[in-house]
């Protein structure tokens, strides 16, 4: 993984992990893998490994498919937020024009797909502001699935909902995120 930036290193190591078998919390015979990059991302990786591609392509090729989910993710978010689609086709355009966009893109970077989840879950959360359904604790979940530091989604719409005195929402998304969190770690 020479020449990898940190994270992309990490991340390829993970896949290359769960190709022979071991995942992040488990013993292998040498050492334990432990990171805040859950499965996800390496999972991505290991298909495309799997599917023949060499480290470097499969990489880039799952840093592509999360950037395209990232792309309508941000559709989704202008579609929803701005009322149409204008605000969709700019949303996907300021996006795609931004720096860490391309160069997260074009560089294997693993940070796209939370991204992606929690600008989806943004717009899921405009849609449903009572949290009724399951759309945004699910896309909750999978940002922090797939990292562990994506918290920014959940944090808002707790602070939301306690400033907004909305603690029925609240216990709705708090139960339902538990929830999936709970079946997402015990895939």
């Amino acid at each position: 993984y020479l020449g990898m930036n940190t994270a992309t290193g990490i991340v390829a190591a993970l896949a290359e992990a769960t190709l022979e078998g071991r995942a992040p919390g488990r013993d292998g015979d040498e050492a334990i893998l432990a990171t805040y990059y859950f499965p996800p991302f390496p999972l991505g990786i290991a298909a495309a490994r799997r599917a023949g591609l060499g480290v470097r392509d499969a990489v880039r090729a799952a840093s592509t498919a999360a950037a395209v989910l990232l792309l309508l993710a941000a559709c989704f978010a202008g579609f929803v937020l701005a009322g149409g689609w204008n605000g969709a086709v700019l949303a996907t355009a300021l996006l795609a024009s931004t720096f860490f966009f391309r160069s997260s893109s074009l560089a294997g970077h693993t940070d796209l797909l939370p991204v992606a989840f929690s600008l989806a879950g943004l717009a899921a959360w405009e849609r449903d502001r009572e949290v009724r359904g399951w759309l945004l604790p699910i896309l909750a979940a999978a940002a922090l699935l797939s990292k562990l530091t994506a918290l920014t989604l959940p944090a808002a719409l707790v602070w939301c909902c306690l400033k907004d005195r909305r603690h029925a929402a609240l216990a709705r998304f708090v139960l339902r995120y538990a929830l999936v969190i709970a079946v997402g770690v015990a895939i």
